[in-house]
């Protein structure tokens, strides 16, 4: 009994480290995605605060539009928004620096690169 008393704090300690690891781990599974998207046919701006995203989604002929608030799990951003119950998530695609969203492929715009 008294041995069980003694490891318990150990146990505990070791599942807080593992705890703190793999959130730390899915913090950084996705890089920083604040920044401009482009799709065929709508828009992302991306801001956050802290490790809370803000996606507004510019979609003038479509339904995505609206504004979301996720937080990154993994390589995905878990989303509330006007289309969450259909399309909960926005995945990061590693290779080709990309999101996906709703049947949507999005790609950086980058700085100096003309709008649409």
């Amino acid at each position: 009994m008294k041995r069980a008393i003694a490891i318990a704090p150990i146990v505990l300690a070791v599942a807080i480290a593992v705890g703190y690891a793999v959130r730390k781990h899915d913090a950084s599974a996705i890089p920083d995605l604040a920044g401009d998207w482009k799709s065929w046919r709508s828009a992302f701006r991306i801001s956050h605060d802290g490790d809370t995203y803000r996606i507004v989604v510019d979609d003038p002929n479509g339904f995505l539009g609206g504004t979301y608030i996720g937080k990154p799990r993994g390589g995905t951003v878990a989303v509330t928004g006007p289309l969450s119950a259909l399309c909960g998530e926005i995945q990061y695609v590693k290779d080709g620096d990309k999101l996906q969203f709703c049947g949507e492929e999005f790609e950086r715009v980058h700085a100096g690169a003309p709008r649409a």
